[in-house]
């Protein structure tokens, strides 16, 4: 026979596994469903994100073939015209340097939107394609790498727009004069630092917001790619970004 003790403690022990085991099928069950929206959020993401890049390559295709070819033809016109006096000179030369700069413009813009060094040499080249396109205005950026292995080019397009809209942040935000960017390779993971002497930012705050400064962007890219984002901002001492990204994804997401 058992004594009252005895089964009014058998009770609560089984009481207490009981609800133990309705507690990890909850936590069980709510990581199940974190995992399942994170996939199809990365899903949604990956999907947007190749529209987009497919809008970006019409829209370069269409400034280079088109507006392009257009512009170097009037500026081909412009420069054949023989003009009767001076005054009408100097109007053709200013008119053909118009020209001229619309067509720098639009070969700059085209560049960015899908650089063709990106899929004719590689990441590095882009960047560093990109990157001199960048100093000859508003920021000196300082590219450094070495021994990176070629990325698929479903890979590195993502690779290259993080770099892209980091650069677009520190000219819209940071108000720096410099921008330095290095890509070395670890084992098997590519690393990508940065880091700029701006005046930096409150980074509890833009988060507090949910807007600005792309980050949301930046994240989702690299959860795209499988890697790490992380973003140090000190106000007064510039922005630094550390990035991580394995050369290969799991095998679950491979296409």
């Amino acid at each position: 026979m058992y004594s009252k003790e005895d089964i009014l403690y058998r009770s609560i022990l089984i009481v207490t596994v009981i609800i133990g085991i309705i507690i990890l099928c909850f936590l069980f069950s709510v990581i199940l469903q974190q995992r399942k929206w994170r996939k199809r959020n990365l899903q949604k993401v990956q999907i947007e994100m190749d529209t987009l890049e497919n809008e970006r390559k019409r829209l370069a295709a269409d400034l280079h073939d088109e507006l392009g070819a257009v512009l170097t033809a009037m500026k081909f016109k412009l420069e054949s015209i023989d003009s009767t006096s001076a005054a009408d000179q100097s109007q053709l030369d200013h008119c053909i340097r118009l020209v001229h700069d619309m067509v720098a413009k639009i070969r700059w813009i085209s560049n960015a939107l899908l650089p063709p060094a990106l899929a004719e040499n590689g990441i590095i080249s882009a960047i560093s394609e990109y990157a001199n396109l960048v100093n000859d205005s508003v920021l000196e950026i300082i590219f450094e790498s070495s021994g990176i292995p070629a990325f698929p080019a479903s890979r590195s397009i993502h690779i290259f727009r993080l770099l892209q809209e980091i650069i677009h942040n520190t000219i819209k935000h940071a108000n720096a004069s410099t921008l330095k960017i290095e890509i070395f390779t670890e084992n098997d993971t590519l690393l990508i630092l940065t880091a700029d002497d701006g005046e930096g930012f409150d980074y509890t705050n833009i988060l507090k917001r949910k807007k600005g400064f792309g980050l949301e962007n930046l994240q989702n890219r690299a959860d795209l790619l499988e890697g790490e984002f992380h973003l140090i901002s000190v106000i007064g001492s510039g922005t630094r970004c550390h990035i991580r990204i394995p050369y290969q994804l799991k095998a679950s997401r491979k296409k």
